[in-house]
């Protein structure tokens, strides 16, 4: 039977499609059977041709059954779209969006309609205005805090948006708020002023709810015995209702009852103590867990202690509620765009549930008088350090076109509306989220200039391997790629752009200092990094340089471009990717998220041209070498590119 595999793979092998098969070796095409092997089993359906061609290309990426993060890898594929494989070329947009030959394994991953990734004429020519934050390169250069203008930050430029006139409704989904009485008091005072002309504005929210101090869901309650403070189970279950109930005591969106007087307890004893003593005493003195609590008592000691120490009693019923945000201005936006609502079924907000994974996204759709939509969406979060001081490294596009904007729109009612994939506590009124959703927005456009844009949502559209892997498999050699990524990582990323060297690509990445190189990621996964040798190292090396931010602010983006080198030996911008999507597996496979990306083969478009050159003069100027050397070939500069 292996012989017989082993024929048959060959067979197949010469016959294959895939742009990146390698002359396989008789090691090669025994990965490729055990892969077949394993692969039966999975996809009993499949036909033949096509197991061989994903078994091909595991073999090709070296991913064989006797790798320890084969068990985890594989099944994840099988759960994405395999069209990247199956397919003739990885340019070929039609095929990568077209519902897959193979049934993704994740049900969320199935299209509710096989035309949405069909191409969709929207119009002569794309319609867009692109913004980089500047604060922080004015921090790096000047090496103080940074020095913006107020009137030209994003903040203001997106509240400049809501504020037009023939705005008549808007959507937003947003990761959370902050800072509304300082830099991002634009933001939320042209809000406020739509909401007070009766405009609709509804939005749905990240919910914070991990097990740690400050972000688990307070579901348990203080009760005063004595000196001390016991932690109990709550009496009832958490109330949902985006509405103040008659009974606050368990309402998710108001502060516990007990909130008031334990900070003020809390100082009384405390405040004669030195920091780490105050803590102490509030935690082992101050606090105790009742006998009959069920529940992470620890946990729920560390949420209260960190309170005291960071919540003022004064202000605390305006600033602690049970339900936690990642940013501490959200419950404040959450109350006015509900603040003329008389039932819950009324809100104008929801939240994000399941908790699992982050409903990460930063997109607004507008719709005008005329019901013409645009949308703003991008890598910048809502936040002081994302717009308002634009500490953070960011880009932000604002998409002028109704066709694109439904799409979002589409998600957004996805989210925000309750639906039969929908499933939540009884008082809790809210749409579908992370792998509760289905991939149901068209996802690719086209004008007559011959643009192309396509829109991607994630977990269920499946961004990796429609359109980041064929991107990467289908840089040629003296192609550049420029990658500007807060979170990366992923095996089968890192296989791509080794791969990608191997071919003679150009590629430069710069990363975020504290994230972009952690224990998963391209940098230092212990299941395939940057820093291995590279595996496919061949005759037409490329080259690879990693750099991480050097300034004080995050480098935030999540975008890339891929820019050809042309037979004439001149270069031509042709793609950019961008979104709230960062290149990891959660990004792609957990999160809430969106990507976009643009393409236009024929001629250059400034997005792509002006990303490249704010890469290549400042977030690349601003950021230093990692400490470790690559065991590649060096950067090779022939033929620069010009910046005009």
């Amino acid at each position: 039977m292996t012989k017989l595999i082993h024929l048959i793979c060959f067979v197949m092998t010469v016959q294959l499609s895939w742009a990146q098969a390698q002359t396989f070796t008789t090691k090669d095409m025994k990965a490729v059977s055990d892969n077949v092997l394993y692969l039966r089993k999975a996809l009993k359906h499949a036909p033949p041709d096509q197991v061989i061609k994903i078994a091909t290309y595991l073999a090709q990426i070296q991913l064989t059954p006797n790798m320890k993060n084969y068990k985890t890898d594989v099944p994840r594929l099988l759960g994405s779209s395999l069209q990247f494989i199956l397919c003739d070329s990885f340019e070929d947009i039609t095929c990568l969006e077209s519902a897959p030959v193979i049934m993704p394994s994740a049900f969320m991953r199935i299209d509710i309609n096989k035309d949405l990734g069909k191409p969709i004429n929207a119009g002569k020519k794309l319609d867009i205005n692109y913004y980089f934050t500047q604060g922080w390169f004015d921090n790096y250069i000047k090496k103080q805090k940074p020095y913006i203008i107020p009137e030209k930050t994003l903040a203001m430029q997106l509240a400049s948006e809501i504020r037009k006139k023939n705005i008549k409704s808007i959507w937003m989904a947003l990761y959370g708020i902050d800072d509304i009485e300082g830099t991002m008091s634009p933001f939320f005072q042209a809000v406020k002023e739509k909401v007070d002309q009766d405009i609709s504005v509804q939005a749905v929210v990240d919910v914070n709810d991990s097990p740690l101090p400050n972000t688990m869901l307070r579901d348990y309650d203080l009760i005063k015995k004595g000196d001390s403070y016991f932690i109990t189970n709550l009496a009832q279950v958490i109330d949902y209702s985006y509405i103040v109930p008659e009974n606050r005591s368990n309402w998710a969106f108001g502060a516990p009852l007990w909130v008031e007087g334990f900070l003020k307890d809390a100082i009384n004893e405390t405040q004669l103590m030195k920091p780490n003593s105050a803590k102490s005493h509030v935690a082992t003195e101050l606090l105790k867990i009742d006998p009959s609590y069920k529940g992470n008592g620890m946990a729920a000691i560390n949420d209260a202690v960190w309170m005291s120490v960071n919540k003022a009693a004064s202000t605390s019923n305006q600033t602690v509620t049970r339900m936690n945000f990642q940013y501490g201005a959200t419950m404040e936006f959450m109350r006015l765009l509900n603040s003329k609502k008389q039932t819950n079924e009324e809100a104008m907000v929801h939240v994000e549930y399941p908790y699992a994974g982050i409903m990460h996204n930063k997109f607004i759709v507008f719709e005008d008088e005329n019901h013409q939509k645009s949308v703003w969406t991008g890598t910048a979060n809502i936040s002081r350090s994302c717009m308002g001081s634009e500490e953070n490294a960011n880009m932000s596009i604002l998409i002028k076109n109704d066709l694109i904007a439904q799409a979002f729109r589409d998600e957004f009612q996805e989210m925000f509306e309750p639906n039969s994939n929908s499933v939540h506590p009884q008082s809790l009124v809210t749409g579908a989220f992370h792998n509760k959703k289905r991939p149901n927005t068209h996802r690719n456009f086209i004008f007559d200039d011959g643009t192309q844009v396509r829109v991607h949502f994630s977990p269920t559209d499946d961004a990796e391997h429609r359109v980041i892997l064929p991107l990467l498999y289908s840089a040629r050699k003296g192609d550049r790629l420029r990658i500007s990524m807060f979170g990366s990582g992923g095996f089968e990323l890192v296989r791509a752009l080794q791969l990608a060297v191997a071919r003679g690509v150009e590629i430069q990445i710069a990363t975020d200092r504290l994230s972009g190189a952690g224990n998963g990621s391209w940098a230092n996964s212990p299941n395939g990094n940057l820093y291995d040798k590279n595996p496919f190292a061949g005759k037409s090396k490329g080259s690879v340089e990693v750099r991480s931010s050097d300034w004080p602010g995050l480098n935030h983006h999540k975008t890339a471009s891929l820019t050809r080198r042309l037979k004439n030996g001149t270069y031509q911008p042709e793609t950019i990717i961008i979104g709230s999507q960062n290149w990891s597996t959660s990004g792609n496979d957990l999160n809430d998220e969106n990507l976009v990306t643009i393409t236009n083969k024929k001629m250059a478009l400034d997005i792509v041209r002006d990303y490249n050159h704010e890469f290549d003069e400042k977030i690349w100027v601003a950021s230093r070498p990692l400490d470790r050397k690559i065991t590649l070939s060096p950067v090779i500069r022939e033929n620069p590119e010009p910046t005009n």
